[in-house]
């Protein structure tokens, strides 16, 4: 999915089953409805940035417990 921020230029729009209003709202869309939001004259659409997801560190599995001298 693609991340947009759209608004409309009337108060209110519907396109492809969605309402818009003039103030920015963000919204996850697939590539067929971005392609139909940006054919729009009557929106603004601006594809957000993909969010890059650090990996994750591997933890070092440990005992938790001191070795004991005997």
């Amino acid at each position: 999915m693609i991340t947009i921020r759209c608004k409309s230029i009337p108060d209110r729009f519907r396109r492809a089953g969605m309402v818009f209003s003039n103030s920015p709202a963000e919204y996850e869309v697939n590539e067929k409805t971005l392609k139909v939001l940006q054919d729009e004259p009557m929106l603004v659409v601006e594809v957000l940035p993909e969010e890059k997801k650090e990996p994750e560190k591997e933890k070092t599995p440990g005992t938790g417990k001191k070795d004991k001298e005997k």
